[in-house]
């Protein structure tokens, strides 16, 4: 077999002795294999909300040569993945079990049943992680690199490992970049040393999505040689990536996305681990007085503007609970049976139940988890202190003559 690659370094074609695969983008694609009776061969598509597969549907040749899709509906798959995104379930169009898979920890397929009387022309091969399996060597196709879910490793480097070697201090450039080194520390954290590993070797949690970019879990991603912003962010890739540069120009450290927060690189019982206040004109007091809090131990201190029902990042956006509970599983400094500390307007406030911020993170947590969050506004001073105090329209700025008090309330998962 061979295969064949676009200019973007996405794969085009892959060719067999009796089959061909042609993928014209994410989205539409065509299948042909002559030992089966799928020779004249099917057309693909597949339907997305955002960046997840949420289904795929197949036509055949002959029919949609002509604008016939009627067979589409016979031939409708949805997926159901679990939390790293691999299919564990895939339903037929009236909603009936069609395959059901589970896998061992890095992908290598344990179980694989399929209903009886359900053969298809087309394999649905979107399965670990949500990646296409090339059942012809066992591999995963990742978009950058191929992952043998046998070994539980990467068949090719990692060509990043220069850039997780922190550079002389000797300009500010070089400072930030030690500061904020790709792939959870750098050269500091040793998982990175290994070239072939997968998902910091820890694939029960963390997810490779392409075999190259590296998640700097606050929102952004390092460029590693061979990345395009077009093959991560599609044609919204401007809008969305931050990027300001020529996208030919891009090189491998750059950094792209938009920061949701900062996150504290070394221990320290000084600072909040989740920094979610911006460091600029409107914000820059705070973000510094968030760095001076207490950090106990066995504490996870996040900081940021919120209120009862809301939270928000660093740009002013949203952030679900469920995406604040995946940056808290996915940071270094986490470990499970940390209690967390929301440093964030009445995010334990008055609303109660399921429209409650701090109820629903905890929730998004699990159980065994214990998350305090403030009951009234949560003040910060200059020395690292934290006074939780009620709102006040003569004193807005002087919490301390304020009569009504707050205080943190402990939440757990229903």
């Amino acid at each position: 077999m061979f295969f064949v690659y676009g200019e973007d370094g996405k794969r085009t074609n892959k060719y067999t002795k009796f089959s061909e695969t042609l993928y014209y983008n994410n989205f539409w694609g065509y299948y042909r294999d002559v030992s089966t009776s799928s020779g004249d061969g099917q057309v693909v598509k597949h339907v997305f909300l955002g960046e997840t597969r949420l289904a795929t549907t197949l036509n055949d040749y002959n029919l949609s040569k002509y604008g016939n899709y009627a067979d589409e509906k016979n031939h409708l798959y949805y997926y159901h993945a679990d939390h790293l995104g691999s299919a564990s379930l895939i339903t037929d169009n009236r909603g009936d079990e069609y395959e059901r898979i589970e896998y061992t920890p890095y992908g290598e397929t344990w179980i694989d049943i399929k209903q009886q009387n359900k053969a298809e022309l087309v394999p649905m091969n979107y399965r670990f992680s949500a990646k296409e399996l090339d059942k012809e060597t066992g591999f995963y196709y990742f978009g950058a690199r191929y992952l043998d879910p046998k070994y539980s490793r990467w068949i090719s480097a990692d060509p990043a490992l220069g850039e997780y070697i922190p550079a002389a201090p000797v300009s500010d450039e070089a400072r930030r970049h030690n500061e904020n080194l790709p792939g959870m520390g750098g050269l500091f954290n040793t998982v990175n040393l290994n070239l072939y590993h997968y998902a910091s070797n820890n694939p029960i949690k963390y997810i490779d999505p392409t075999g190259q970019w590296i998640d700097n879990h606050d929102g952004t991603f390092t460029a590693e040689e061979g990345d395009t912003l077009w093959a991560k962010y599609g044609a919204n890739w401007r809008e969305e990536s931050g990027y300001t540069g020529d996208p030919t120009k891009l090189q491998p450290g750059d950094i792209v996305g938009k920061q949701l927060c900062e996150w504290k690189q070394q221990s320290s019982n000084k600072g909040v681990d989740l920094n979610f206040f911006a460091n600029n004109s409107k914000d820059c007091t705070i973000h510094d007085y968030a760095k001076l809090v207490d950090n106990p131990d066995n504490t996870f201190v996040i900081g940021g503007h919120g209120s009862t029902r809301v939270f928000k990042d660093r740009n002013g956006n949203n952030v679900s609970p469920e995406k604040l509970a995946e940056l808290v599983k996915n940071n270094p400094n986490y470990k499970p049976g940390m209690d967390i500390k929301l440093l964030f307007c009445d995010l334990g406030g008055k609303t109660s139940g399921y429209d409650n911020y701090a109820q629903r993170f905890a929730n998004a947590m699990g159980k065994g988890v214990n998350v305090y969050a403030a009951t009234e506004m949560c003040w910060y001073y200059s020395n690292g202190n934290i006074k939780v105090a009620g709102y006040s329209i003569l004193f807005k700025d002087q919490p301390g003559l304020i009569f009504r008090r707050g205080t943190f309330k402990c939440f757990t998962a229903n």
